[in-house]
This record gives structure tokens, C-alpha cells and sequence, in this order.
């Protein structure tokens, strides 16, 4: 209590108002998860199929890539990142197992919605 009998007020002092709202900057902008972009696609070249399993050929020279597979009735989307790069032979590529065989479904490129070809 003050000297005249009434209640006094904590006080905010002014200058920690900055301080207070650049904190909640940083504390917002944490929480958007802003981060670093991901490896972009690489681009599917053919595929072979025997039943569920496809062999897919990347134009990528590389090893272990990363594949993404979404299925539905009438295709299956594979998308592919890059893994390790190596030097010299380019015969990138990779496996997928389907849930079911691949049938008449398409097999779009998940790196820009093309359809890829069967290896002749």
C-alpha cells in the first residue's frame, strides 16, 4: 500500500516493451518452422516390372535414392531423391515393392507428372 492508503499499481516500464516483442518474433518465427529447402526430385527415365517390384532408372548418377510411392487404382506416382552421388557410371536407380502388381496402371514421374515408359 501506498502512503495515501490506496493500492499501487506494479508499473511497466516502457523500455522493456521492445524487448518483450522482439522475443515473441523470434519465438513466433521458431515455431513456423522455418527451414532449409530439401533435396529437389530427380527425374524418372524408364522402369522394368516382374509382379510387384519395379526397377526404376534415374537420369542421376548415383547410389540409394529415395523413393516416395503413392498408388491408386489407375497409377502408381513414384517420386525419387537424390541419395549418395558417385563419379562415373550413371546407372542410377532404385526398387520399389507394390502393394499389388502393377497390371495396366501407369507409372507417372513424380518429378514432373510425366508418364514414364516402359525399358523396350
Amino acid at each position: 500500500m501506498s502512503a495515501s492508503g490506496g493500492r499501487t499499481r506494479p508499473r511497466l516500464r516502457r523500455d522493456g516493451l521492445p524487448l518483450l516483442c522482439g522475443c515473441g518474433l523470434l519465438a513466433l518465427a521458431s515455431a513456423c518452422g522455418v527451414s532449409e529447402p530439401g533435396p529437389e526430385p530427380l527425374q524418372i527415365a524408364s522402369y522394368t516390372s516382374s509382379g510387384r517390384e519395379l526397377q526404376v532408372a534415374l537420369e542421376w548418377c548415383g547410389q540409394d535414392p529415395r523413393l516416395e510411392v503413392r498408388e491408386t487404382d489407375d497409377s502408381v506416382r513414384i517420386t525419387a531423391f537424390p541419395g549418395t552421388t558417385v563419379a562415373g557410371d550413371c546407372q542410377g536407380g532404385g526398387r520399389v515393392v507394390l502393394d499389388g502388381p502393377l497390371g495396366t496402371r501407369t507409372v507417372v514421374d513424380g518429378f514432373d507428372g510425366s508418364v514414364v515408359s516402359p525399358e523396350p
